[in-house]
């Protein structure tokens, strides 16, 4: 049976564009789209969007694998997935990457308490993920995975998650590990993911009556 879609690793130029449109489509309502990428697509800051897009998940001081799936017929990109790549004998704490990254830095929110609390929050949770038992050993972790809500149902998102798989296989990388809502713990548990457990960030003392956005940790053994 002649396949659905197209899957590539190479990202085009003229690529960009749509890929953030439809990472915004799929997670406009997610606190950390919002964040990293104020105004979503509006003109006035759809290039800062994009480049921010093009650093922050396809790019940066990591290793990355990651590809596209487009519509075989038409050649409309409708998925994506962008992993970083970890390979040293200790995993994340290994080698260059060892140091832990500057704080958070979220210039583009325009109010300040909120500003604050955001820089502290993913921070936060970047450094508690670092620390994460199944970060200390060479691994995959799944950055975003995204399939355009017209196309899900139709096996994007399983030949991507395949695709992966296959990878860190080949590549002799112990695990697959990602972060995710509540809400989509059950659809990675039908790929073999197993629960890790769930953080939620709260510092009554700096921020009284806030709490972050909460997040599953998954992890699947190859």
């Amino acid at each position: 049976m002649e396949s659905a879609f197209t899957l590539s690793t190479v990202i085009e130029e003229e690529d960009w564009d749509p890929i953030f449109v439809l990472q915004w489509h799929c997670f406009k309502d997610s606190p950390q789209i919002s964040v990293f990428h104020p105004g979503g697509h509006d003109p006035a800051e759809r290039e800062a969007n994009i480049f921010g897009l093009k650093i922050g998940v396809f790019g940066g001081p990591v290793e990355r694998a990651y590809a596209k799936l487009s519509d075989a017929q038409t050649g409309n990109i409708t998925s994506f997935i962008s992993c970083r790549v970890w390979r040293g004998p200790l995993g994340i704490i290994d080698g260059e990457y060892a140091t832990p990254p500057p704080p958070v830095e979220l210039p583009r929110v325009k109010d300040e308490n909120e500003r604050e609390f955001l820089e502290w929050y993913w921070t936060s949770a970047g450094k508690a993920m670092r620390e994460t038992k199944e970060m200390q050993v060479p691994h995959v972790y799944i950055q975003v995975l995204c399939t355009d809500p017209t196309w899900q149902g139709h096996g994007a998102a399983s030949r991507l998650l395949q695709w992966i798989f296959d990878f860190a296989m080949k590549e002799h990388l112990g695990s697959c590990v990602l972060q995710c809502s509540p809400k989509n713990k059950t659809f990675y548990e039908r790929f073999g993911f197993k629960s890790m457990g769930t953080r939620t960030f709260i510092d009554e003392k700096l921020f009284p009556g806030r709490i972050g956005p909460t997040a599953v940790v998954m992890v699947k053994h190859m």
